[in-house]
């Protein structure tokens, strides 16, 4: 960094740490080009020196657009039961995750028809 004038001694910077991450995918999602999996994939990952230490919400199936807002039901009208499980397991105590937006992760297409998303919210620490 380079200080036009003004007093350097008088510069102070700021840092931010991430406490939540988000992710929703589409189960018609291209998958990530830089991922070797066939299926698109919700991935979660922590800042440096951080884990995921809990799931705050986790749904496959049709969950409201936008979850981010724990103040809030988010679940729709589609919801696989198992899916608290299968997120917590792949993701609690890692830096990062990939969970893939498939019906055979959730133990089959709760609510066939009917176009499903994985929506995730997690806390680092």
């Amino acid at each position: 960094m380079e200080e036009m004038g003004g007093d350097p001694l008088q510069i102070s910077v700021n840092t931010m740490s991430v406490t939540r991450v988000y992710s929703s995918v589409n189960e018609l999602s291209t998958p990530s080009l830089l991922s070797r999996r066939k299926h698109p994939a919700v991935r979660l990952r922590c800042q440096q020196g951080k884990h995921i230490t809990d799931i705050e919400f986790a749904s496959y199936g049709n969950p409201v657009e936008d979850c981010r807002s724990s103040s809030r039901s988010c679940l729709g009208s589609c919801h696989a039961e198992t899916t608290e499980f299968v997120v917590k397991d792949a993701c609690l105590g890692r830096r990062k995750c990939a969970i893939p937006v498939r019906p055979a992760k959730f133990g089959g297409d709760p609510c066939p028809g009917i176009q499903k998303s994985l929506s995730v919210v997690a806390s680092c620490g």
